[in-house]
């Protein structure tokens, strides 16, 4: 009796020792289950939407339609030398458009959004109203800014009024070529300024105070405190605007469906975006289409990278 008494101890601690580790087990199964169904979605979505459809781009390109097969060969590449070369074709136009676009949010979207969030930064009076302007852009829908816009512009809205009452003959500006792509420019430049305003102003807000302190102190004046203090302290977040600025480059363009549903072609407003969308939806074309998508990648990535590559070696990173 002694001696059986003597081993129920240990049986009863291997008991509640397997019970441990069974909930455990348990909660781990518990664990993977919930995180492989929360990850499933991203990478659905990556397998499908980017890997796929990237992928199946690339052997699109060298796919061409001959009556009712499908071929395998060089045929859309030539077809885009001779698209190039052809003086009726619209591809030049488009390429001189994108790259507008393309300078005007490089030269004019990002230095002006980083001098208003300076000054946003710098607390001027009403700095709170001003942001909120810049920013409103972006809380409502392109669209309906679109038609806001548009309304604006029309030879019987405000502008066309205003231009009356000095004398002038308002005119339609998205039904002419001279005017159209620059009026599209404009409000695309107006309405780029929101999401560069949240970025640089939530990387301004971390600059310490006693930094500006002292260089106020020192006699620092203004410029010199936005270029040689501000600029190195939040380099890392515009050297990326600019990194993704180039990354876009060849997709740089505004809301030119939403403007002219007419087409672009015809007031010479068309974008290489809107060239290619217009080879999918009016020709039915899908091969041709990847092509130039290859092409365009092949010769920006390499850019990309080295403005990265440059930017990174230009100016060192300032921690805070």
């Amino acid at each position: 009796m002694v001696g059986e008494c003597s081993f129920a101890p240990e049986k009863t601690y291997e008991v509640k020792g397997m019970e441990v580790v069974e909930k455990r087990k348990k909660k781990d199964i518990g664990k993977t289950v919930f995180l492989c169904t929360i990850l499933s979605v991203p990478i659905s979505n990556f397998l499908v939407f980017w890997l796929y459809v990237n992928f199946d781009s690339i052997l699109m390109a060298f796919q061409y339609n001959k009556g009712l097969e499908v071929h395998w060969g060089f045929y859309n590449f030539t077809r885009l030398w001779a698209d190039m070369t052809s003086s009726n074709s619209t591809f030049w136009m488009s390429m001189k458009n994108t790259m507008i676009f393309f300078l005007s949010n490089l030269l004019i979207t990002l230095p002006v959004s980083l001098l208003l969030c300076y000054f946003f930064f710098k607390k001027i009076w009403g700095y709170k109203a001003y942001r909120f302007i810049f920013y409103i852009p972006s809380l409502v829908s392109a669209s309906i800014y679109v038609v806001l816009f548009s309304y604006l512009i029309r030879t019987s809205g405000p502008l066309g009024m205003i231009i009356e009452a000095f004398g002038g003959t308002p005119k339609a500006l998205l039904a002419s070529s001279d005017t159209a792509l620059n009026t599209i420019l404009v409000y695309t430049i107006l309405s780029s300024f929101g999401g560069n305003i949240i970025l640089f102003g939530g990387a301004m807000n971390h600059i310490d105070g006693s930094i500006l302190e002292a260089a106020k102190i020192d006699g620092c004046k203004m410029g010199t405190e936005i270029f040689k203090i501000v600029i190195p302290l939040i380099w890392p977040t515009l050297s990326t605007l600019i990194t993704f600025a180039f990354v876009g480059m060849f997709s740089s363009s505004g809301a030119i469906m939403l403007f002219l549903e007419s087409g672009a072609e015809g007031v010479k407003a068309s974008t290489l975006s809107y060239w290619i969308y217009a080879q999918v939806y009016y020709s039915g074309e899908y091969y041709y289409p990847a092509t130039i998508g290859l092409i365009l990648t092949v010769i920006g990535l390499p850019i990309a990278l080295g403005v990265k590559k440059l930017l990174g070696n230009t100016m060192e990173a300032v921690e805070m």
